[in-house]
Formats: structure tokens, C-alpha cells, sequence
């Protein structure tokens, strides 16, 4: 009996140990992608808790908003402008709703404008910061280790950037922050932000402008999502329909 006892203690003792050296070998990478889909997640629960409340805020401050915008419509613009700057910079979760209510305030096309000239220069301005306070300290320390993933960001790296902007799920100032840490120009960085945003700008300013005729923020994002999530799935594939498309030729 004892010896089965001490024979089980053994082999639970020998699994444990087991088990502890596997943890170990998986917990870096599995505590890298916990913690990133938590701040995925964190990102997404803000947006979508900011989107209700400016639902219900703007139906209660319609008028006093329409009228500062009437009587200062310059002011306004440039206020807004700033505003969602610091938002960029300060990497806080209000672009979408300040863009939904950008298309609500001045229209379609005034507010794409706006908002374009606000989040380029914004995510400009946050790139440019996480690059001196970060990036630049990082790349010439590690030097070495970031060496082969230099080389594919140097390759593929512009692509990418343009395929993150055209995803919704991705916080827009994650993005600016860490692009910064990386190597990609200033220029790649500013044209696949502008281009690579104009999508989701269009649909998150076509949906503010809606807003009136909206029961609920549900009613108003939840079709139009839908339709974006197919239209960013066509253009995934449109990489793989160009390769094959040359490989014929």
C-alpha cells in the first residue's frame, strides 16, 4: 500500500512538473494574445458603450449643437478638428461617434472631408510621437532581434498597414501607435491612413446623418456593418484573384 502510494505521488508529482514546464514554454505567447485581445476587446466594449451614449446624447443636445454650429460654423469646424486630434493622440475611443456625429451635424460630404483631415493628421501626430518617445529607442537597442522582422515589414509592411486600416475590429490609435515602433516611412504611414480609412469613415458619417431616423444606435450601425464586413472580405481576396490572375499570364 505504501509503496502505491508513494508510486502515485510520484507520477503526480513527475505530471505536475510536466505540465509546469509546458506552461512555460506556451505562457509568453499565450499571455501575449490574451493580453492583446483583451485590449481588442476593452477597445470594441468602449466604442460600443460610447456609441449609446452619444446616441442618446446628441437627441438631447440636438438643438444646442445645431444652433453653436449655425452661428460659428468655422469655429466649429476647426474646434472639431482639435478635438479629434487629442482623441488620436491621446489614444482615447472616441473617433467613431465623433465621426458618426460629424455626419449628423454637417453632412456627408462636409463631414468626410473633416474627418479625414482630422484622423490623417491625427494619426499622423501619434505615429510621429510613439516613433521619437519609443521607436526609435527600440529599433537601435534591439537592432539585432528586430532584424528579420525589419525585412518582412520592409516587404510586405505598406500592404499590411493599408489591410489594418480596413478593418474595423482594429482600434484605429492602436494602429498609430504601433506603426511607430516599426520602420515603415512617414509617407506609407500618412497614404495608407488616408486611403486604407476613407471606407469606414464613409459608413461610420453615412450612418450619423441617419441618426434622426434611427430608433436605436443598434438600428442605426448594424445593417451598414454588415454590408462593410463583405465589401473587406472581397478586397482580402483581391490580392489572391491579382496573383493568380499573373500566374496565368
Amino acid at each position: 500500500m505504501v509503496l502505491c502510494s508513494v508510486s502515485y505521488y510520484t507520477t503526480y508529482v513527475s505530471s505536475i512538473n510536466g505540465l509546469g514546464l509546458r506552461m512555460k514554454k506556451i505562457s509568453p505567447a499565450l499571455l501575449r494574445l490574451v493580453v492583446l485581445l483583451g485590449i481588442l476587446g476593452l477597445f470594441a466594449s468602449c466604442a460600443w458603450w460610447f456609441g449609446f451614449f452619444f446616441f442618446d446624447l446628441i437627441r438631447s443636445w440636438n438643438g444646442i449643437l445645431e444652433e453653436f454650429i449655425r452661428q460659428h460654423y468655422a469655429l466649429s469646424i476647426v474646434l472639431f478638428i482639435l478635438i479629434y486630434i487629442i482623441d488620436n493622440v491621446f489614444a482615447l475611443p472616441m473617433a467613431s461617434v465623433m465621426t458618426m456625429a460629424a455626419g449628423f451635424f454637417y453632412g456627408p460630404y462636409v463631414a468626410i472631408g473633416m474627418v479625414t483631415v482630422a484622423a490623417t493628421s491625427g494619426a499622423t501626430l501619434s505615429f510621429l510621437v510613439s516613433r521619437r518617445l519609443v521607436g526609435n529607442y527600440l529599433q537601435c537597442t534591439y537592432e539585432q532581434k528586430l532584424e528579420r522582422f525589419n525585412r518582412l515589414f520592409r516587404e510586405h509592411g505598406t500592404w499590411f498597414l493599408l489591410l489594418v486600416r480596413l478593418i474595423p475590429a482594429i482600434p484605429f490609435v492602436m494602429v498609430n501607435v504601433l506603426a511607430g515602433l516599426t520602420i515603415v516611412p512617414l509617407k506609407n504611414f500618412f497614404w495608407t491612413t488616408l486611403v486604407g480609412m476613407l471606407p469606414v469613415t464613409t459608413l461610420l458619417v453615412l450612418s450619423g446623418s441617419e441618426i434622426q431616423n434611427a430608433s436605436s444606435f443598434v438600428e442605426l450601425v448594424s445593417g451598414k456593418f454588415i454590408m462593410l464586413f463583405l465589401l473587406l472580405f472581397l478586397l482580402l481576396l483581391l490580392p489572391l484573384a491579382l496573383k493568380k490572375v499573373r500566374l496565368m499570364v
